[in-house]
């Protein structure tokens, strides 16, 4: 169960907003600093997220959305799909920074829609982020006319390519040491981010397809 203490963590997020040149971070790291209050007050009562430090929750919550915001990936009025939600992230601290910003979060475990709705009220996004119960058919995606689709951790990044095309007219692929796909018929990103999370240094990437 991960703990946060605003004291204690607030300046580690005010790092992340400052590396991801967001203006004027001061009026974001109040958001950031709820967002990860009540996500950590949840996972007190039911499995959220598989984070055990505060660190770790900060990985989890913040440290890809600094890293799309510092390499300026989504568009102001992007309409963004994220397919395997989870706990929000990065989708919430991105709608959060980005206002002019219309989000779509597809969930399929009941205990985190639940999580992800009560959240996006105490956030006050409910005007343009809803959140649909349910999943993905890998075989068959549903089309969609979105800006953006993005995946974490939901489908290996070369299959989550394919189905992102599908429903987005840019995919964001995440991934992990093993390095963003590169087999024949990907293609290269047009934007690429390379970084290491807090706790334990991990390589990571997205790309921008």
């Amino acid at each position: 169960m991960a703990r946060f203490d605003v004291e204690r963590d607030a300046l580690a997020v005010e790092e992340l907003l400052t590396r991801a040149e967001v203006p004027p971070p001061a009026e974001l790291l109040g958001q950031w600093i709820r967002y990860a209050g009540f996500t950590a007050e949840w996972s007190k009562k039911t499995d959220l997220t598989g984070a055990v430090t505060s660190k770790g929750l900060l990985d989890v919550l913040f440290v890809d959305a600094a890293e799309v915001l510092a390499g300026g990936m989504l568009g102001a009025d992007a309409a963004v799909v994220d397919v395997g939600a989870g706990v929000g992230a990065p989708a919430l601290p991105l709608a959060l920074a980005l206002p002019g910003t219309r989000w779509t979060l597809i969930e399929p475990r009941r205990r985190r829609v639940v999580f992800l709705r009560m959240a996006i009220g105490t956030l006050g996004l409910g005007s343009r982020v809803e959140v649909i119960e349910g999943r993905v058919d890998p075989e068959a995606p549903q089309p969609g006319s979105f800006d953006c689709a993005m995946s974490r951790a939901t489908f290996p990044s070369e299959e989550w390519l394919r189905i992102g095309r599908q429903m987005a007219r840019e995919v964001m692929v995440f991934a992990g040491p093993s390095g963003l796909p590169d087999a024949d018929g990907c293609g290269k990103p047009r934007a690429v981010r390379e970084y290491v999370t807090l706790e334990r240094a991990t390589p990571r990437s997205i790309g921008l397809y």
